[in-house]
């Protein structure tokens, strides 16, 4: 891992050339290893993959079932392990591994035929408990650690419970409660991220958009929903009602969240970005919480007293 740090201040090309080595290295000697050696390929491979591929995604999981099978009689002590091997920021190789898991756990539940090769190359060492909880903790570390709002709200758009369709994917309900008590207690610091931008972007593309419409992330309404209606919707997935129950409820929090921010004692630009989103949200919620089209966010923005 020591060498995978030193890496970092090469040159493009020799960190390409030593980064390919390395890894090679570490595939081929992966069956019999220590368990501080495990650990530590965990570490490197985390750090330095940042385009995977099947093979590399075949080889990791070799690596998991090898320390597994070798120096782990408990699986929650491998769990232990793992949430500190993730304990690093940028998120990295195994973070999106194992959001890619959790999505296929899902497609399984949907269709029982589904086999991607991720499950086949996880024969059951996970479950989706597992990689969901791994992401939680995850979450929360990158909370703990105060990390910008973009990141932590990335982070938490990849924990998954429920398909509820192909247009709709249910976050984990304990995610939710985690951003969401992160926003209230840095309201002003995701206020002027990107995450409560209002526009027709996607926070996660960073494709340009043509600019025809305006609303807030889709997420938000998650994030601010009740909890009691998201249980309903996940025993009831194919209830259009309450699906739209859950998020109006989500919006109508949210809105009702942000008019009750007093901007007192603050800076002149949190005064003005604050009653920018309250106009934003009155306009949503009156347009009984569509998009907006171009003509009304320009007119919004033009009645702005600033």
């Amino acid at each position: 891992y020591r060498i995978a740090e030193d890496l970092s201040v090469s040159t493009k090309q020799s960190k390409f050339q030593i980064t390919n080595e390395l890894r090679q290295f570490i595939y081929n000697n992966k069956f019999n290893i220590t368990k501080n050696q495990f650990i530590d390929i965990l570490k490197t491979l985390n750090f330095i993959i940042i385009n995977s591929t099947v093979k590399d995604d075949e080889n990791i999981f070799e690596i998991f079932h090898t320390g597994s099978s070798q120096h782990y009689e408990e699986d929650k002590k491998l769990l232990a392990d793992l949430n500190k091997v993730l304990e690093v920021i940028p998120s990295g190789y195994l973070d999106r591994l194992f959001s890619e898991l959790a999505f296929e756990f899902l497609k399984v539940k949907e269709q029982e035929t589904y086999r991607s090769h991720l499950i086949r190359f996880n024969k059951s060492l996970f479950s989706f408990d597992d990689v969901k909880n791994l992401q939680l903790k995850k979450l929360k570390f990158l909370i703990d650690n105060k990390e910008t709002p973009q990141s932590v709200f990335r982070k938490y758009s990849t924990i998954p419970e429920e398909i509820i369709s192909d247009e709709f994917i249910l976050r984990a309900k304990e995610a939710n409660q985690l951003i969401k008590k992160d926003i209230e207690n840095r309201f002003f610091e995701y206020l002027h991220s990107e995450v409560f931008d209002f526009y027709n972007g996607n926070l996660l593309n960073k494709e340009p958009v043509q600019l025809t419409s305006f609303y807030p992330k889709p997420l938000l309404a998650q994030i601010f929903s009740e909890n009691k209606t998201q249980n309903e919707l996940a025993v009831q997935p194919n209830n259009e009602e309450l699906l739209s129950k859950y998020i109006i409820e989500g919006w109508i929090n949210l809105h009702t969240f942000i008019s009750s921010i007093d901007p007192k004692g603050r800076e002149q630009q949190d005064f003005k970005d604050l009653e920018k989103a309250k106009d934003f949200s009155n306009a949503f919620v009156k347009n009984n919480y569509d998009n907006l089209g171009e003509a009304e966010y320009r007119r919004i923005e033009e009645d702005l007293p600033f």
